[in-house]
């Protein structure tokens, strides 16, 4: 038996290559999970930017009463999650599709959205339940000269969206 000059005893040059070929192999995992820890990272990130990108077109749609292609996002992904707050300062932050659909009196789209789980007490950011944003909504249209049958859905709406 030999005494390696590390201090561990050796049967010669076979124990010495085989502690190489396991520090190569180790060398190799270690590397190997690095490149998992950093794909898992990028995924992540990835499906997070996807959510956020899809929370934002789902609250344009709700804004424009898109219905159509409401319908078809749903079919599409039937787990979006229909209550987030819109993620992007401005003067919608923190409201919901349901806020903005009620606001712009979408009847259509406020049908879609309850269906699909959307929560009619949800307080946006200035505290302000759809409800609210509706009757908000309503008097807007007053004052930029809406005539009465374009606000034919209101009392639909305000029914939908009562407790």
């Amino acid at each position: 038996m030999l005494i390696s000059t590390q201090g561990y005893a050796s049967n010669g040059p076979d124990d010495y290559q085989e502690v190489r070929s396991m520090r190569a192999i180790l060398t190799t995992t270690r590397k190997s999970l690095d490149e998992l820890k950093r794909k898992e990272r990028l995924l992540a990130t990835q499906l997070a930017t996807k959510e956020t990108n899809l929370g934002i077109l789902l609250h344009e749609m709700a804004r424009r009463g898109s219905s159509i292609r409401l319908r078809k996002m749903f079919t599409e992904n039937p787990d979006i999650q229909v209550n987030l707050p819109y993620p992007l300062p401005g003067p919608d932050e923190g409201k919901t599709p349901l806020h903005l659909a009620a606001e712009q009196m979408e009847l259509e789209t406020v049908n879609l959205l309850i269906a699909a789980g959307a929560q009619k007490y949800l307080l946006d950011a200035t505290n302000t339940t759809p409800l609210q944003a509706a009757i908000i909504g309503r008097s807007k249209a007053y004052r930029i000269g809406y005539k009465a049958e374009q606000l034919k859905d209101f009392e639909l709406i305000i029914r939908k969206l009562s407790p």
